[in-house]
């Protein structure tokens, strides 16, 4: 997720569109997506809905992170994944 993240920075928002990525809502929601990552490599366990759900986010063809979807639903499943693994444990 980060070397997509790097890869949007790089490229035009015209070039994303050209290539069908949603170049501008990633960017607009690089926070999020950052959260999620440093969720994820955190030590400690994590709950694993949180996991499958982030997995979907990077794998799934159809996701907010793959395709142009409605304003705000990037945002709501990266989110969602993040709240899903739950608090830091040892």
């Amino acid at each position: 997720m980060r070397r997509r993240l790097r890869g949007v920075e790089r490229a035009s928002v015209l070039q994303t569109r050209f290539l069908g990525l949603p170049g501008a809502e990633i960017l607009a929601e690089s926070e999020a997506l950052i959260e999620l990552v440093e969720r994820l490599e955190r030590r400690g366990t994590v709950e694993p809905m949180g996991v499958a759900l982030a997995r979907m986010l990077v794998t799934d063809p159809l996701s907010p992170l793959a395709v142009a979807s409605e304003p705000g639903s990037l945002y709501t499943v990266v989110r969602l994944a993040t709240l899903a693994m739950g608090s830091p444990r040892p």
